[in-house]
């Protein structure tokens, strides 16, 4: 099964994703598909005090600043 999760909230998406796809403004193009290579199985105390996902939310963080830079 496949579900897709649109949100604006970083740490929602870096927990609950397998995969985040940052979009650019308009004309909306994707400016990047990041794999999340977290544990599959997750808890909110454990997963967001991993080293990882520090790293991931960070990254998409920088992304999201550059799309809304429009670079």
């Amino acid at each position: 099964m496949t579900a897709l999760f649109v949100t604006h909230d970083l740490d929602e998406a870096v927990y609950l994703g397998q995969r985040v796809i940052v979009l650019s403004s308009s004309p909306t193009v994707i400016l990047e598909d990041l794999k999340v290579d977290l544990p599959p199985e997750r808890d909110q105390p454990t997963t967001r005090s991993l080293p990882r996902f520090g790293e991931l939310r960070g990254h998409v963080y920088r992304q999201l600043q550059r799309a809304g830079d429009g670079r």
